[in-house]
């Protein structure tokens, strides 16, 4: 089992506009947090998200490793509506002298019963709420260790986007039709949870779906579109 070290005089890290982008300066460490791939203004926020690669530049600048921990897990698979939701503990660590010390930890947690899911079943869902999960305590762990709460926030769901989605309608008498905007915002959304902006969600549609573009989705797709999305590849 790692050792826990407290670290009273941490070099927080320093962040400084960069264009549309951030430099992020830990120590003598510098690197480039861009716009949209690792941070991501959400509309009707006061403070960009920190996206899953801004948290990994940010445990790579500290030098740290990440290790991920099941904390509990509730699998219910029986009965009309299957169920999962999944806690892990992320641990920022170095070791020094072949002894393991951790930096920073957090929690984070998802279930199958977000409004993130949309309509997909428990079972399409539970290996993207693992990730979502894993990713939450990453972020919480980073935005810690590096002192930037006051720059970010954790995660999409402080944007109150999850109460938007409640009053989502999906038009189920017109497959053909092509999506809503309202469903197009969640998509671009759920994309940016996973590190995609515009640019690389344009592409991975083309390359999964051979669609130029989310205005090109129809409302039998949609399903088929956001629970690819969610498998996180």
């Amino acid at each position: 089992m790692a050792d826990n070290l407290i670290i009273y005089e941490a070099e927080p890290a320093l962040l400084t506009p960069k264009g549309r982008n951030y430099k992020l300066n830990i120590g003598k460490t510098q690197t480039i947090l861009k716009r949209d791939i690792d941070f991501g203004i959400i509309p009707g926020t006061q403070r960009p998200s920190l996206y899953k690669s801004g948290a990994e530049a940010i445990a790579m600048g500290y030098g740290l490793l990440q290790h991920y921990e099941l904390v509990s897990s509730i699998e219910n698979w029986d009965g009309d509506v299957p169920f999962f939701m999944y806690t892990v503990k992320c641990s920022l660590c170095k070791v020094v002298d072949g002894k393991e010390y951790v930096f920073s930890s957090a929690y984070g947690s998802a279930n199958t019963k977000e409004k993130r899911n949309g309509r997909n079943d428990a079972f399409n869902a539970s290996n993207s709420t693992l990730k979502m999960a894993q990713k939450r305590a990453l972020t919480s762990a980073a935005i810690a260790v590096s002192g930037l709460s006051s720059a970010f926030t954790m995660d999409i769901e402080d944007s109150g986007f999850n109460r938007s989605v409640e009053n989502m309608t999906y038009d189920t008498t017109n497959p053909d039709d092509k999506i809503t905007t309202a469903q197009g915002k969640r998509l671009f959304a759920i994309a940016k949870t996973y590190g995609l902006g515009n640019v690389e969600l344009k592409a991975w549609l083309k390359d999964k779906f051979g669609l130029e573009s989310t205005k090109d989705i129809t409302q039998k797709q949609y399903d088929d579109v956001v629970a690819e999305l969610q498998k996180g590849n």
